[in-house]
């Protein structure tokens, strides 16, 4: 159908080749010629048309958040600032930044990562859940972070006493911490004239695996870095 992504149509060939061999298998059709059919590859780059325009990065980090220091309620208070940096330079997707804790910003060798884990720990209260076995990974901090004052940042939370990051952050009805957050995320983008599939937080990741890929690092280093 008009509109569907690659894997759809995908999808619904296997279905009908099924019904198809099914039939063919049952003497109920004299043949079938289905076998060779392929759904064609989409001709444009599925990151690029899904990554944020230069225009639209200058945009989102020349509004009010970064020139006047605004920080919005519903946008976490602070997270509404971090949250977009580190999607740029880490890759890393929203719920993943959204449940880190304040000892997942470590150190080795003099090199700051993100160590993105999953957690179960009733006694603190705490519950952090990734997508994948393969999520686990830790992620350096790139310059651009440390220069914006991220590590002044961790330690100012950890004296207030909070666990969490971002602890202004709200947890929704199912339990994640992003699910707020993003839709403040949309409305806040929206009024800046960032709208469609490729403003979506999501489209950071993609960015930033557009970037590796044209900066010739190899697949394997950004794939484990994501």
């Amino acid at each position: 159908a008009k509109g569907n992504r690659h894997a759809t149509p995908s999808i619904n060939l296997l279905f009908l080749k099924t019904i198809l061999r099914h039939a063919y298998e049952s003497d109920k059709i004299p043949r079938t010629t289905s076998d060779g059919v392929r759904v064609a590859e989409p001709k444009v780059d599925k990151l690029t048309h899904r990554s944020l325009s230069l225009s639209d990065i200058a945009t989102l980090f020349a509004s009010p958040i970064y020139t006047h220091r605004e920080r919005p309620t519903g946008g976490g208070e602070e997270a509404a600032a971090w949250l977009p940096l580190l999607g740029l330079y880490t890759g890393a997707r929203l719920e993943e930044l959204c449940q880190l804790r304040v000892a997942d910003i470590q150190e080795q060798d003099g090199v700051h990562y993100l160590n993105i884990i999953d957690l179960e720990d009733d006694e603190a209260g705490v519950h952090t859940r990734l997508k994948t076995e393969e999520s686990r990974r830790q992620v350096p901090l790139h310059p651009v972070l440390l220069s914006a004052g991220f590590l002044a940042y961790v330690p100012h939370v950890q004296e207030q006493g909070e666990d969490w990051l971002f602890p202004d952050l709200k947890t929704d009805r199912y339990g994640k911490r992003s699910g707020n957050w993003s839709k403040w995320w949309t409305r806040w983008r929206r009024t800046l004239g960032v709208d469609g599939y490729h403003g979506r937080f999501h489209a950071f990741r993609h960015t930033f695996k557009t970037a590796c890929r044209r900066g010739s690092i190899p697949e394997e280093n950004h794939d484990a870095l994501t």
